[in-house]
């Protein structure tokens, strides 16, 4: 029998100045087998797209330091018709959502869940790295509860680790509510699997 060959991971470009979130998004993607260049600027984005046209997508904020996500895309667009675009924002803002959705940009809200969001977005790419076949006989549904506590587990901790690397410290209240979230999604999981080996 064959051994299965893995793929490579997919190239995305994100854009974000806040570098916090940029670490943040950056650790939970690459471990879904994505490899993340991350820039802080819009004229930093083009450059990189102009070394490199093997990105599989881009993921930017609504507000960037020398621009925005909307006229981003539009001077991405004409070059790269084909790479999906995604815009993550803080604000919700019914008309640059609907301007955005007409232009075939998917628009995401930094809530809670925005993460589950992203990688649901990029579910669409080409070339998706093949889940492994227990995960493939798993039901959609299942798979998808699950998904969602451990991605909220992933972003969390992911920031508190950024920190700590960066040498700062969170406060003691922010870290009490951290890890109460951790608690909250743990506990989830332990109930959903209890549930499956009913």
């Amino acid at each position: 029998m064959d051994k299965p060959t893995n793929k490579p991971p997919i190239k995305l470009l994100l854009i974000e100045d806040d570098s916090f979130m940029r670490e943040m998004i950056a650790l939970t993607l690459e471990t879904e087998n994505y490899e993340v260049t991350g820039v802080e600027s819009g004229t930093e984005a083009l450059q990189k797209l102009h070394n490199c046209n093997k990105y599989g997508g881009i993921i930017s904020d609504m507000y960037l330091p020398d621009t925005d996500g909307l006229t981003l895309f539009e001077q991405i667009h004409t070059e790269y018709p084909d790479l999906l675009y995604l815009i993550l924002t803080s604000e919700t803002d019914e008309i640059i959502a609907r301007k955005a959705t007409s232009l075939g940009i998917t628009y995401i809200l930094k809530d809670e869940n925005f993460a589950e969001t992203v990688l649901a977005a990029l579910a669409n790419l080409p070339q998706i790295e093949t889940a492994p076949a227990s995960l493939a006989q798993m039901p959609a549904e299942l798979f998808h509860d699950l998904n969602q506590p451990l991605n909220s587990i992933k972003m969390i901790a992911g920031g508190i680790l950024f920190l700590l690397k960066q040498g700062e410290k969170l406060p003691d209240e922010e870290l009490s509510d951290c890890m109460e979230k951790i608690s909250v999604q743990t506990d989830l999981l332990a109930s959903m699997l209890k549930k499956m080996r009913m």
